[in-house]
């Protein structure tokens, strides 16, 4: 980083990122991947009212009302602590104020909620893969960019409150690692992209490592090949392809969410616009794709009238500015 400015800015961009772009998925969200195509105008250039009537524009989801879970436990906590994370996600859960929660963090919030069990036990057992609960993951990417370790043990911190899944886990972790990568770079450059990311998910699940570091040959699929790879990957009957649109599995919504970034790295709205034409649960893959995009090109590189009209941006900005100076504070290890 070159100054102050520029952290400011990318801490702004990691997370304003996420929430437009799940803002602009959520009017869209489970319509199928043929309809979505269709539409004319772009998806990604302005908001559109929910079709329920019951969300104005530029409304994001849960998606992001648990990141900012995440962002005020590390200011309370001063770390990045699992109990902490559970303390501040349980009163979202409890007052039913999510907004199209994630339907695989149900049972194990309820029994947070219930106090029937501590925060280590009330995961879902391993079989359970769905990708939403890996969206925690971001705050813990800028508050730990480059220490390796602590980076990893915030994820699992974030993710086995609900998941304790490998194939979850290393979704998340790939995640944390592109945005912690990306966070800290001023030029994209594939090869030690790849390789942080890969490794990241490696500790993990082998799979999605090796799919990670053989993004120099899926990039040159075509779009539909390469949803079909991802969806081949780690094969799972719980969470069968579909060519209406994408389910909740979290591998190949995580791999998308990096293909449509690395095709076009250095433009947000065609990142997101990709991943919203997929259907079906594509606010996580636009999601994860916003979170990368912005880290890498800061607030400047977000469209400036999809930043005025985000339901409570500057309550977003400035607590990405408070996490910032926390993170300075804490001495930006």
């Amino acid at each position: 980083m070159s100054n102050g400015l520029e952290i400011t800015s990318r801490f702004r961009g990691t997370l304003l990122g996420a929430a437009t772009a799940d803002a602009l998925a959520l009017p869209h969200l489970h319509y199928s991947r043929a309809f979505l195509r269709s539409l004319a105008s772009p998806m990604a250039r302005e908001y559109v009212s929910h079709p329920s009537g019951r969300h104005p524009a530029g409304q994001y989801s849960s998606l992001t009302q648990e990141m900012m879970a995440v962002v005020a436990s590390i200011l309370d906590e001063g770390e990045v602590s699992g109990e902490a994370i559970a303390s501040h996600l349980t009163p979202l859960w409890r007052d039913q104020v999510l907004i199209e929660r994630d339907a695989g963090s149900v049972a194990p919030m309820e029994r947070l909620v219930s106090r029937s069990v501590s925060w280590q036990t009330a995961a879902n057992e391993v079989g359970h893969a769905e990708a939403a609960p890996a969206c925690r993951v971001v705050p813990v990417a800028l508050w730990r960019p480059t220490d390796v370790e602590a980076l990893q043990r915030g994820v699992v911190d974030a993710v086995t409150i609900t998941h304790r899944d490998p194939r979850v886990l290393a979704a998340a972790a790939a995640m944390a690692a592109a945005i912690a990568v990306n966070s800290r770079t001023e030029e994209l450059i594939l090869g030690p992209f790849l390789d942080r990311v890969a490794g990241a998910a490696e500790r993990f699940d082998a799979v999605v490592a090796e799919a990670i570091l053989d993004f120099p040959r899926t990039l040159s699929m075509s779009e539909n090949r390469a949803i079909r790879h991802f969806e081949s990957l780690c094969p799972d009957d719980r969470y069968p392809p579909s060519d209406e649109g994408l389910g909740s599995y979290c591998v190949p919504a995580a791999l998308l969410a990096v293909y449509y970034f690395l095709r076009s790295p250095y433009r947000f709205e065609k990142t997101v616009e990709s991943c919203l034409r997929l259907g079906g649960h594509m606010h996580v893959p636009a999601f994860f794709a916003g979170a990368i995009s912005g880290a890498l090109n800061g607030e400047d590189g977000l469209p400036d009238p999809l930043l005025q009209g985000l339901v409570g941006w500057r309550e977003i900005a400035e607590a990405a500015d408070t996490l910032e100076r926390a993170w300075l504070l804490r001495g930006a290890a």
